[in-house]
């Protein structure tokens, strides 16, 4: 077994059965020119050598740190972990290092996380983002630093790289299934919208679809609640108003979903799928732990997050003066027993 300070790039390619050159071309992120065989068994050859490129001497004959930047706006939630889990896998391939802060989905901080990152010099910065400081992110990014918006799009005009799901549809998917199985009544519920591109998004795809399936004006049965015993008051409101119709919620996104499924359990007492039907955004593993196991509209949020990763490593190493692109991936709908298909 050779020693670990002892692994090159030559024990590398020997390992993988690659050239050194071929090496060289991976670790420098020139992708392109490597098939997807060939990459894999570099990546599996570095990892199993634990090899450790020297990024010093890379970065002085490339002028680059070797760093990317990541902003997310809430480091506990589960989305936030999937999401750079895709992001490091992708710089891990590359040779690079992630930086990771919380913006804690406040605006100041994420400014300050933003300058304080370009101060380290990363190369590059992905950010799942507040919508509070768009036209700054904007500017860094028409005087050229390479970001990439990742989930949240921009709220105010301007083109910039991002990846993100297609929220209306999705929504509207759901509702068409919901109408399809006996559904009469839905509610949305959600936590405060603020600038969140994406809950705009997909509050505004549940007014414009309720009203154009259900034929009633969404925005009465949108329910915005500040905490647990609000979103509580909130469902008793909705259940009481609708006795004799057979309703059903469709949460805004996963911790909404979990609020929405802690409130019915812990204090209504009623049955999840037959008394009430049950949808939402995210599937986080436990989805089908719950009950009858719940519906959701399921995001590939790691599949996000290495989408992103690629598009800013094209710009850095590749493209730089490419044209703003956007990649909107597919949610798919996981039909569970918390929607149960009611005989007409």
């Amino acid at each position: 077994m050779q020693c670990k300070d002892k692994v090159t790039i030559d024990t590398v390619a020997e390992r993988a059965k690659v050239s050194k050159a071929t090496v060289s071309r991976y670790l420098n992120g020139k992708l392109k020119m490597i098939s997807e065989d060939k990459q894999e068994r570099i990546f599996h050859a570095i990892n199993e050598l634990k090899y450790k490129p020297n990024r010093t001497a890379q970065s002085l004959k490339s002028k680059t740190s070797g760093m990317i930047g990541c902003i997310v706006s809430d480091m506990g939630s589960p989305f936030s972990s999937i999401l750079t889990k895709g992001i490091n896998k992708e710089c891990i391939k590359r040779g690079y290092q992630l930086i990771l802060t919380d913006s804690e989905d406040d605006a100041v901080i994420e400014k300050n996380a933003i300058n304080s990152l370009i101060e380290r010099n990363v190369d590059g910065l992905i950010i799942n983002s507040t919508g509070n400081n768009d036209r700054f992110i904007l500017e860094l990014y028409e005087k050229g630093l390479p970001i990439v918006l990742a989930d949240r799009p921009l709220a105010t005009e301007g083109e910039i790289d991002t990846v993100t799901t297609n929220n209306a549809e999705s929504i509207k998917m759901a509702l068409l299934y919901l109408k399809k199985i006996g559904y009469t009544k839905i509610a949305f519920f959600s936590s405060a919208v603020k600038t969140n591109e994406v809950r705009k998004i997909r509050y505004q795809a549940f007014c414009q679809n309720v009203q154009e399936i259900f034929k009633y004006p969404g925005e009465e049965y949108a329910y915005f609640y500040s905490d647990l015993m609000d979103c509580k008051d909130k469902l008793n409101v909705f259940i009481s108003n609708n006795p004799s119709e057979r309703i059903a919620i469709l949460a805004i996104n996963g911790v909404c979903l979990l609020d929405v499924l802690k409130v019915i359990i812990n204090y209504t007492g009623i049955n999840i799928g037959t008394e009430i039907g049950i949808c939402g955004f995210d599937n986080w593993g436990w989805a089908d732990l719950i009950g009858p196991g719940i519906t959701t509209i399921t995001q590939n949020t790691w599949k996000v997050g290495e989408t992103a990763a690629k598009l800013l490593f094209e710009r850095i190493l590749e493209n730089p003066q490419a044209e703003a692109r956007t990649k909107v991936l597919n949610n798919l709908l996981e039909v569970r027993g918390s929607t149960v298909c009611f005989a007409k």
